[in-house]
């Protein structure tokens, strides 16, 4: 074999495994939308449930073998990406992808056979070994024809978006003054011990976090005080709570916001 054919196998050789190894940190959920009625129609003629997912890494991804489910707990519920189509569920460099939850797995390669709750409930995706974890989101309820997603494409803070971006750059708020209220997020979410409670402010203000239960009564406060404008991280210790389902209520002159935060030991 000469040396110019061994170089160029070598080539092949490592394209393939940038292409084909499973990938992990540079994958996100970078939006869903959970109540499609007539913003974006599916490539199979319906309004389905979608999750898009974005390649933040320089090297294309593909993501058959890789496992998809909105129930975070459930192993035998997670849903397997096929590996026969590489060309469809393969995502390039700084590129996005679409998975429709339309309960018709076997019309697409991209399609599950769960559908997104638009009261809530949580979405996750998986290593092609079905236990680890690449990216999860677990998020309260929804509103018809608007998204959720990162912004910037890949960042910590979630918002409501009423134009939805499927398979395109998410809008980047990076620097504007008046952020959407939806700016609060918590992460990682179920939380077994400490989770982070993430928001953003425009200006100086007094701003409260407050924990409350499923009955409505406030059991802990995170902060109360004033903060500048920026974002703001907060350590949230849920060790000594029973588990079980809580809310995160952030309360500024600017408005009000509230995620569900699930408490697992």
């Amino acid at each position: 074999m000469t040396t110019m054919r061994k170089a160029l196998l070598l080539g092949f050789s490592l394209l393939f495994l940038l292409v084909s190894s499973p990938v992990k940190a540079q994958l996100y959920i970078n939006e869903f939308l959970a109540s499609n009625n007539t913003c974006f129609a599916g490539p199979e003629g319906d309004y389905p449930d979608w999750i898009e997912i974005y390649n933040a890494g320089s090297t294309a991804v593909d993501l058959g073998g890789y496992w998809m489910s909105d129930d975070l707990n459930e192993p035998d519920k997670r849903e397997q990406i096929p590996t026969t189509s590489p060309l469809l569920t393969t995502v390039q460099p700084g590129g996005f992808i679409l998975f429709y939850a339309n309960g018709n797995a076997a019309g697409s390669v991209l399609n599950f056979n769960f559908k997104l709750s638009a009261n809530g409930e949580h979405v996750g995706l998986w290593m092609p070994d079905k236990t680890t974890v690449v990216d999860t989101i677990s998020y309260d309820a929804q509103t018809t024809d608007i998204s959720m997603g990162r912004s910037p494409n890949g960042g910590s803070i979630w918002y409501f978006f009423n134009t939805p971006t499927p398979g395109a750059s998410n809008p980047d708020y990076t620097g504007i003054v008046n952020l959407p209220a939806s700016s609060l997020n918590i992460y990682p979410n179920p939380v077994k011990s400490f989770s982070t409670i993430e928001f953003s402010t425009s200006r100086t203000t007094n701003c409260t976090v407050d924990i409350y239960d499923l009955a409505g009564q406030k059991i802990s406060t995170i902060i109360n005080e004033s903060v500048a404008a920026g974002v703001h991280s907060y350590t949230f210790n849920s060790s000594n709570l029973p588990q079980g389902v809580y809310f995160v209520k952030l309360v500024t002159p600017e408005g009000a916001s509230t995620r569900k935060i699930q408490v697992i030991h």
